[in-house]
């Protein structure tokens, strides 16, 4: 930014001009220095490469947000996003009396926010726990029909952290879902994606049952929204706890699975061979 600036100015000779240009570096300064940066490089035509660097920074930032602890609390948004893209909403009153303005009140409207400051440790623990491997998918040439349809999984589910309504975030977690559970569109969903789920984690008989009963519990609350235009409430925030801790779980579980180059029909072969074996 400091050479940016001096050679924007190098360019004037108007004091006020020079004036003017300190006080604009000054603005994108306290916008821009105290957040992550997006470097893409790319040879195109200018607006197109503009269109490419926010495509690759999305799809990467897409990836980063499956780590946000946001995706295990119903009523938590996570708004990490580039710049302009967050949408933290906010409202501004003024109080006004007897013609005379008082005092005036800003801030955000959801009291929960807080920024996500990523640690070296945090970035370890990613690191261990998947990143390394969905990096490497994403600047993959050519992908297996499982990494694809994982990626696209993980693509929707990132909408979802970012969605303020509960509602819509069910919608776009159990459509992530049924994007890499689902063999076929003439299958059952309920039946078939909380099966599959449960044996994506290495618990119990008894554990599973509870997986697959939170599952048809979650879809029951989606198909009340749906179908009869009840909003998931508060009220439903246990139910969607676990909902939120079994995906979690669910997707993560598939991330090995996608260093092996394992194909779609393998893997719904292998999970269909831990069914039978119990």
């Amino acid at each position: 930014m400091d050479e940016y600036e001096i050679d924007s100015k190098s360019q004037l000779t108007d004091a006020e001009d020079i004036k003017a240009i300190e006080f604009m570096f000054e603005r994108k300064r306290s916008e821009i220095q105290n957040r992550a940066v997006a470097i893409v490089k790319v040879e195109a035509e200018k607006d197109h490469a503009y269109n490419i660097a926010y495509e690759e920074t999305e799809r990467a930032m897409s990836i980063l947000r499956f780590f946000s602890l946001t995706n295990l609390y119903p009523t938590q948004t996570c708004y990490s996003a580039p710049i302009e893209k967050q949408h933290l909403d906010g409202d501004v009153y003024f109080v006004v009396k007897d013609g005379k303005v008082l005092n005036d009140v800003s801030g955000t409207t959801d009291t929960s926010f807080q920024p996500w400051v990523l640690r070296k440790k945090d970035l370890t623990e990613f690191m261990k726990t998947g990143l390394t491997t969905l990096s490497k998918l994403l600047i993959k040439d050519s992908l297996t029909d499982f990494q694809q349809k994982l990626l696209e999984a993980l693509f929707l589910y990132s909408k979802a952290s970012l969605a303020k309504d509960i509602s819509d975030r069910l919608i776009y977690t159990l459509v992530a879902l049924e994007t890499v559970f689902v063999k076929n569109q003439t299958e059952p969903l309920q039946d078939n994606i909380s099966l599959r789920m449960a044996f994506m984690h290495p618990v119990g008989i008894e554990q599973r049952r509870e997986i697959i009963k939170n599952i048809k519990e979650t879809y029951a609350l989606r198909s009340s929204f749906i179908h009869h235009g009840k909003k998931v409430g508060i009220e439903d925030e246990q139910i969607l706890k676990k909902f939120m801790w079994n995906t979690w779980l669910s997707l993560q579980g598939l991330f090995p699975l996608a260093e092996t180059n394992i194909t779609r029909e393998q893997f719904f072969e292998e999970l269909e061979n831990k069914r039978v074996g119990g």
